[in-house]
């Protein structure tokens, strides 16, 4: 009966193993952008500052989109999840350094203690930590 029960309880978890999350099965919270947004006022980004990090993410969302579903559609082990993976992490890191080169040196050290780690190219599971990829830009 307990095992019944556990495998009822864990139905809606294998359920969504593999229906479209990110690649690895991990959920990484809310997009940088919005995260930078949410927290405009303690960053001190203006009104001006937070429509172009509005506008650059508006840009950025089809191809991203398109970039997350290919991703989406593949397992670590398929062929072409490697470079599928690639162009994601590159397309992320593009519109970061977009959002990036909008902030002051001090806005953006702000905003690192507020952002998850950046994708990393090197691990097919996604929220890999590479330290060095966030550089303060030269503002």
């Amino acid at each position: 009966m307990r095992l019944v029960l556990l495998f009822l309880l864990a139905l809606p978890t294998l359920a969504s193993a593999g229906d479209g999350g990110p690649p690895g099965g991990r959920h990484r919270g809310p997009p940088p952008h919005v995260i930078l947004l949410d927290n405009a006022d303690e960053l001190g980004l203006d009104d001006a500052t937070t429509t172009r990090i509005e506008a650059i993410a508006a840009a950025a969302r089809p191809e991203l989109h398109a970039l997350h579903t290919a991703a989406r559609s593949l397992r670590p082990e398929d062929e072409g999840f490697a470079e599928a993976r690639a162009q994601l992490v590159e397309a992320e890191g593009a519109l970061m350094d977009d959002i990036r080169a909008e902030l002051t040196e001090a806005q953006w050290a702000a905003a690192e203690a507020l952002l998850p780690p950046p994708r990393s190219d090197a691990k097919p599971a996604p929220g890999a930590c590479d330290a060095d990829a966030r550089k303060p830009s030269p503002r």
